[in-house]
């Protein structure tokens, strides 16, 4: 199958795809660990705050995502591009 038909139908979705990179990784497993005992410690009322908070941490990462995709997708398009269009002797 071909790579656009692979995304037309829903089988590669580019935002939900397992981290090959070891220092995210890593970095998300620390977070999710003192997010916890953070957690632990908190009042009802602090409680909600940082769930707020970590909410909008997400929304953020989300969206910051969203355009880094599409910045880099239409980047690589204009290089294609220019590789066609470009002369070289």
């Amino acid at each position: 199958m071909s790579i656009i038909r692979e995304f037309y139908e829903g089988e590669m979705r580019p935002g939900e795809v397992d981290f090959k990179n070891n220092k995210y990784r890593m970095a998300y497993a620390q977070y999710e660990q003192l997010y916890e005992k953070l957690k632990k410690t908190l009042s009802k009322k602090q409680l909600k705050l940082l769930e707020s908070l970590n909410d909008r941490v997400f929304i953020k990462e989300y969206e910051y995502g969203r355009e880094m995709f599409a910045v880099g997708f239409s980047l690589g398009v204009q290089f294609t591009a220019e590789g066609f269009c470009t002369k070289t002797s």
